[in-house]
């Protein structure tokens, strides 16, 4: 937990725990971007990056994505 900012963010890109330990055993600095997608965690320890969905409910109460906005 103690290394989660730097590891979400100004290294080389790696996205599961395989690849990413990879290049850590080779001694390289990584940047892990997951399921959720872009991280870069800020020094408060949150999230700096991510997307928003925007939705609304269709006719039949299903929910539609009109669009996914990147934020950070």
């Amino acid at each position: 937990m103690n290394e989660i900012n730097g590891v979400t963010k100004d290294g080389e890109k790696c996205d599961s725990y395989a690849a990413c330990l990879e290049l850590i055993n080779a001694g390289a600095d990584i940047d892990y971007d997951g399921a959720s997608g872009v991280l870069n965690f800020v020094d408060a320890g949150e999230p700096g990056a991510g997307y928003y969905d925007l939705w609304h409910f269709d006719e039949g109460g299903r929910i539609v994505v009109d669009d996914t906005v990147p934020v950070g």
